[in-house]
């Protein structure tokens, strides 16, 4: 693949947007096996106390367990926004070199690489960013809005080449749901800026 390489900083909607993004990934299947355990102990409560009004305490604990599902789906949005707050306040420079055989990263004064045959190095796109996962353990943001169109245009047929099915892109444009859009993804912040280009001025006669 033809090289492409990056030197950023990220802000606080970047870093926010790859978390939600790398929760919605990795994390929701968690919060769904929790949220369906504590539910079918709200239903069994709530059917004992149906049978036997006496038994007050199962009304208590079913309504304790679906107070236990709302801290579930309540509690990442919160976290989130503390671990971005956290993040950010590194102000930590983060560089990405795609060469043709791998991949090397930086991140302030760590640096590692990974190849493109590494079957844990996977990548995701969305309007807005890619979330690079070099590791089971590691994740990175790339923001959309550090590269033109054509350096995206570069690395998505780079990664598509390198990567093959572990490269998840961004559907095109009226394939799911709104134009543009993307089921499923992170909220939106904000919108990718395209470089503004200069236009050439017509010369006088």
């Amino acid at each position: 693949m033809k090289r492409v390489y990056v030197k950023y900083k990220l802000i606080f909607d970047d870093i926010l947007r790859a978390l939600q993004r790398d929760h919605q990934l990795r994390g929701k299947k968690k919060q769904v096996i929790q949220s369906v355990a504590f539910g079918v102990l709200a239903v069994g409560f709530f059917v004992s106390y149906l049978l036997s009004r006496d038994y007050k305490l199962g009304l208590i604990l079913g309504i304790l367990c679906l107070g236990i599902v709302a801290v579930i789906w309540e509690m990442p949005f919160f976290s989130l926004k503390q671990a971005a707050r956290n993040i950010e306040k590194q102000d930590a420079v983060y560089t990405l070199d795609f060469l043709d055989d791998k991949v090397l990263i930086g991140y302030g004064a760590q640096h590692f690489e990974t190849t493109y045959t590494n079957l844990d190095f996977s990548v995701y796109e969305d309007e807005f960013q890619y979330i690079l996962y070099p590791g089971k353990k590691r994740m990175f943001c790339l923001p959309k809005r550090k590269l033109t169109r054509e350096l995206r245009e570069t690395l998505n047929e780079g990664l598509a080449e390198k990567l093959g099915e572990r490269f998840h892109p961004m559907p095109e444009a009226g394939a799911q749901g709104e134009p543009g859009t993307k089921t499923g993804a992170a909220p939106q912040i904000g919108r990718v800026k395209e470089p503004k280009r200069r236009q050439a001025k017509p010369k006088r006669p």
